[in-house]
């Protein structure tokens, strides 16, 4: 008999706890947003400009998901040797898990951001035209709050990092781009 309620209460268990992290009402909500702002370290020789829109979905107060497309442009390119790379760009596409442990709908919510997705570079060299997709990967936080309604504000720093190789020759191979991302852009907020 007691076999039999061990069997019973781990699926009760189970769905219990499925059922506390599935959506509410009060907490769900879908949000959009664009963001500005430059990178900093990595294989980027100086700060670039950096640009992008995200979107997601709070399925509780503190975890949701989100997609996120980022470009830089002009990214390889080295100021005063216009002759090395004549035009360069680094994209990234990237799914990302947030979790704000103080809960997402507050004035003032911290959250971490962890996820992957892809990385693009591209650089014209000479004659030569280059391109290369890897897999990239995504770590960083940030804060986010809200102005008025369902229009919102967020500043983050996320840390981008190519796991490939960015150029392979003969007994070459140079690691992928890495860099941090300093962003702030405005969220919408909807569906709650």
């Amino acid at each position: 008999m007691r076999i039999h309620l061990r069997r019973r209460g781990v699926p009760l268990a189970v769905s219990l706890v499925l059922v506390s992290l599935g959506p509410s009402s009060a907490a769900a909500e879908w949000f959009v947003g664009g963001f500005a702002g430059s990178t900093a370290g990595g294989l980027l020789d100086k700060t670039k400009a950096m640009s992008g829109v995200r979107g997601g979905y709070w399925l509780t107060d503190w975890v949701g998901g989100e997609l996120r497309a980022a470009g830089v442009p002009r990214a390889l390119e080295v100021d005063g040797m216009p002759d090395l790379v004549l035009r360069s760009s680094i994209s990234t596409e990237t799914f990302n898990l947030l979790i704000a442990p103080l809960g997402h709908r507050r004035s003032m919510a911290p959250y971490a951001a962890i996820g992957f997705g892809r990385i693009h570079t591209h650089e014209d060299v000479g004659t030569r035209s280059a391109d290369n997709e890897n897999l990239a990967v995504e770590i960083g936080g940030g804060v986010q709050g809200r102005l008025a309604g369902p229009v919102g504000w967020h500043v983050e720093a996320r840390y981008e990092r190519d796991t490939g190789t960015f150029i392979a020759g003969p007994g070459l191979a140079v690691p992928g781009p890495t860099f941090w991302g300093l962003t702030a852009g405005a969220l919408v907020t909807f569906g709650r």
